[in-house]
């Protein structure tokens, strides 16, 4: 770790960077890399904000140093289907090195930062969903959850093709981008309806799949069958875990959070980048502190000493059933919302069936413009 030193957030002390770029030379000349988070913060939105000059400066300066030795600087992006939740999916995109020769002519070597900063920029958006008014995040996970099934059908995709997927998200934030800054007005409208769409969803507490797969999602025998048979494990689960995970939840919310950073800019809340992190953190001790008491306990009780640790073995493996069985319960949940929702609410089930169709119709013809426009 080579400490860094931000100017602005220290206005009223004089600091130099002078030994953080000295650190650098040292180690690219050890022929090692560095990795960088040029945009100087670690807030949670799908876009890339504006970069420091940190990385050309760097690589310009060793290589007036070291004159027979270039720097290619690669971008790296990190795609989170959800930053802050446990065993949310990843996607890490690398791309093309970014290379040019620090001995190139300008009048002025901050115009030099600027242009190959603005350069990284752009080489940075295309690594990530990256949605330029993250005012329309929700938004554009909302078309994702709308049209992905119907855009996987039509270009014959795997549901688990994580690289299509991944294209398929970032198309759907530059769209969104183009369609605000080109036609504003028709963007507002379609906005509209899909947001009213979703909160006529949640009025019913159902979800866009079960109307998408309306008359046609069934429930599974084996799915009922795990359930069943399931459940008094289940409930042996949430007995067992119910001390630590409170814990948990109560040393969080009433120790740690009131600590950390949280901002509110442009009517939108930013928490502490880390809560994810510290919440894992706080989990995985007390997880392990509970199964040490586990194995403790069972062997003075039982005096079987290698029982009482294959047990304790057990309790991890019991731990993902515990979380698979959530998701496919909670999928079952869904689906008798569908059904009292449909059988309840006729009126509305069947225009959210109508509106969805014709949204998905509607987003396909964007697409099919966008395509266009920008080929």
């Amino acid at each position: 770790m080579i400490p860094v030193y931000r100017p602005w957030k220290n206005k009223d002390q004089k600091t130099s960077n002078e030994d953080m770029f000295k650190d650098c030379y040292t180690s690219l000349g050890n022929g090692n890399s560095i990795l960088l988070f040029p945009e100087a913060t670690s807030e949670t939105i799908s876009k890339i904000r504006d970069l420091k000059t940190g990385a050309i400066r760097i690589k310009m300066g060793f290589e007036k140093l070291q004159k027979n030795i270039e720097v290619p600087i690669i971008p790296i992006g990190l795609s989170y289907t959800n930053p802050h939740e446990f065993q949310s999916k990843v996607v890490l995109k690398i791309g093309k090195p970014i290379e040019f020769s620090s001995t190139e002519e300008k009048t002025e070597i901050g115009e030099v930062y600027r242009e190959k900063t603005s350069q990284i920029q752009k080489a940075l958006e295309d690594c990530i969903i990256h949605i330029e008014n993250f005012k329309n995040e929700s938004l554009v996970k909302k078309v994702n959850r709308l049209f992905a099934n119907f855009y996987r059908n039509e270009k014959d995709l795997s549901p688990n093709n994580r690289l299509s997927n991944f294209e398929f998200k970032q198309s759907i934030a530059r769209a969104a981008t183009y369609f605000e800054n080109k036609k504003p007005q028709e963007f507002k409208t379609i906005s509209a309806r899909i947001n009213y769409y979703f909160e006529k969803l949640d009025e019913l507490k159902v979800s866009n799949d079960s109307v998408e797969r309306s008359g046609r999602d069934k429930p599974s025998l084996f799915r009922v069958l795990f359930l069943l048979l399931g459940f008094p494990f289940f409930l042996l689960g949430v007995f067992y875990f119910m001390l630590p995970y409170q814990l948990t939840k109560f040393i969080y919310q009433n120790k740690i959070r009131a600590k950390l950073r949280v901002e509110e800019r442009d009517d939108m809340i930013f928490e502490s980048p880390f809560r994810g992190t510290l919440i894992f953190g706080v989990g995985a001790v007390f997880y392990l502190v509970w199964s040490m008491l586990t194995f403790l306990i069972l062997g003075f009780v039982s005096k079987a000493w290698i029982n009482s640790f294959l047990i304790t073995l057990c309790v991890y493996p019991f731990l993902r059933f515990l979380l698979y069985y959530s998701r496919v319960g909670y999928r079952a949940n869904l689906l008798i919302k569908s059904y009292f929702a449909e059988f309840k609410h006729k009126t509305t089930w069947s225009f959210l069936v109508k509106e969805r169709e014709e949204l998905v119709e509607v987003l396909n013809q964007y697409q099919t413009q966008y395509q266009k426009e920008t080929a």
